[in-house]
């Protein structure tokens, strides 16, 4: 199965998880995965529409994904055409995943 399957599979699986506990209706993805012409270098685009509560709630989605789908992922409001997909924004992005993780594994590990 191409790679481009395996995402959108994924995404379709998790999707009503992603639904009841963030507030997000619909996943898609856009950029090199859609167009087929990723490689190991590539990031996962994707598009979500549904009301998300906060930014935190878009980095939570955000850490999520790239746990299921283990690629980086930009996650992108489609009703933000695009205004939230800004690199200067990555940073601190992994720097929330790398806290939730670590936060993850102390509290999971009593």
């Amino acid at each position: 199965m191409h790679i481009t399957q395996n995402i959108m599979t994924l995404l379709r699986g998790i999707l009503p998880h992603v639904r009841d506990r963030y507030g997000i209706t619909r996943l898609g993805v856009f950029g090199s995965v859609a167009r087929w012409e990723q490689n190991e270098n590539s990031d996962v685009d994707v598009s979500y529409e549904g009301r998300a509560k906060s930014v935190c709630t878009i980095v939570s989605l955000q850490c999520e994904l790239v746990e299921i789908l283990r690629f980086h992922v930009d996650p992108v409001g489609a009703q933000d055409n695009m205004i939230h997909h800004t690199p200067c924004l990555d940073k601190n992005r992994r720097a929330i995943c790398t806290l939730r993780s670590w936060l993850q594994a102390a509290f999971t590990s009593f």
